[in-house]
């Protein structure tokens, strides 16, 4: 009696518990809904630019903040942490014009302004921001003891900003892309000093202790990095804007303990060239755009070259309608890869883009046009963070 009561109550129990289990293979197996989010440079509502999201299928594009006068535009990518958005600003009104930094909220889209650089602490943050062990750590490209630059921390809670690093021109000054992490340590380049005036690639422990500079650039092999570097087959890689050959910048890499310099590819107009923010791999290449250059009156092109620096291949030329001068990176969603443009498209303010890579080369589209209402003018990348409803 007690068995046959036993099962009759606990079949449902078992179908219940096995539907719970389904449900979260399923969640598991299609993974949480994201969207894409970025910011823009001019236009908007005040016309220092904007925050936007927009669906991974590229529908339903939101307009969620607008800069203004007082807290300046961005210059660079946002970066997601703890719920919210964070990013940088430059000023030349509010804020004594040295910049900000922000943070917006995700769930309420409460927008705050958590640090005011002043100078002495740093001034003109170009770069992203990066997190780690509960702090954001970032660079300017002025300000500090030496106004050439400075490396700083603060708090995942806008608390205890911390200037960790002056750079001093001997060593490096000017730094205008963004640091990376790798094997304990943060990497990054400067634009400007060093042994020859002409940047150096650089790493500092992770508690920003023991700065050492690895490398001078001297023009032949390369002048005035600003790309974000990145790790790919145990080398760290990474593009200049100036030098080489035809002194329209190179791709090189380097060791990962700072050892083996290499210059791999010399840019020139054909294949692109001008400023790069940052290169990303997929499928065993290292993918990248470039500002100028091209078949279309420079208005720039997207190129791959394998991870073991071979193989360099110029991929598409923008054209002006379908986007122009793109000046950030790409980021891989589905095995989509997307990106945007500064220029170009219906409003010439720039567009969002996405492609597919197969045998026969790239499926190029464009996504959507920026123009005066949503923003324009993106210097950086979309980010992809977890939907908001």
């Amino acid at each position: 009696m007690l068995n046959k009561l036993t099962q009759k109550y606990m079949k449902p129990i078992f179908k219940l518990l096995t539907l719970i289990i389904i449900l979260i293979n399923t969640s598991v197996a299609f993974g949480q809904p994201t969207q894409f989010w970025g910011v823009t440079s001019a236009q908007g509502a005040n016309g220092y630019g904007t925050i936007f999201s927009i669906n991974t299928d590229g529908t339903g594009f939101v307009k969620v903040h607008d800069f203004n006068k007082a807290t300046g535009y961005s210059h660079g990518s946002p970066s997601l942490c703890n719920g919210k958005l964070w990013g940088t600003t430059l000023v030349k009104y509010g804020f004594k014009g040295h910049g900000t930094i922000y943070s917006l909220d995700l769930t309420s889209l409460k927008f705050t302004i958590v640090h005011q650089f002043d100078g002495k602490n740093g001034s003109t943050p170009l770069g992203d921001l990066i997190e780690h062990h509960g702090k954001l750590w970032g660079m300017t490209s002025r300000g500090g003891k030496y106004n050439k630059g400075t490396i700083f921390s603060i708090k995942t809670n806008g608390t205890e900003f911390e200037n960790i690093y002056d750079f001093d021109n001997t060593n490096g000054g000017d730094p205008y892309g963004s640091l990376i992490e790798h094997n304990g340590k943060f990497w990054g380049t400067t634009s400007g000093g060093g042994k020859n005036g002409m940047g150096v690639i650089f790493n500092v422990n992770i508690d920003g202790t023991g700065y050492t500079k690895v490398h001078d650039f001297n023009g032949i092999n390369g002048n005035r990095p600003r790309c974000k570097l990145v790790v790919s087959n145990d080398k760290i890689w990474g593009m200049t804007d100036r030098g080489g050959m035809y002194d329209l910048g190179v791709i090189f890499n380097i060791n990962t303990d700072g050892t083996g310099f290499s210059k791999i590819y010399d840019l020139d107009k054909i294949g692109g060239n001008g400023i790069v923010k940052r290169l990303m791999e997929n499928k065993e290449k290292l993918w990248g755009l470039t500002f100028v250059g091209g078949k279309n009156n420079n208005k720039g092109t997207i190129f791959n070259i394998n991870t073991d620096g071979s193989g360099f291949k110029k991929v598409h030329d923008f054209d002006g309608s379908n986007g122009s001068r793109p000046e950030g990176g790409l980021i891989e969603h589905n095995g989509e890869l997307w990106g945007m443009t500064k220029f170009g498209g219906d409003s010439n303010t720039g567009v969002i883009f996405q492609f597919n890579v197969n045998d026969k080369g790239i499926e190029y589209k464009k996504i959507f046009d920026f123009n005066k209402d949503t923003g324009g003018q993106p210097f950086g990348s979309l980010i992809e963070v977890p939907f908001k409803k």
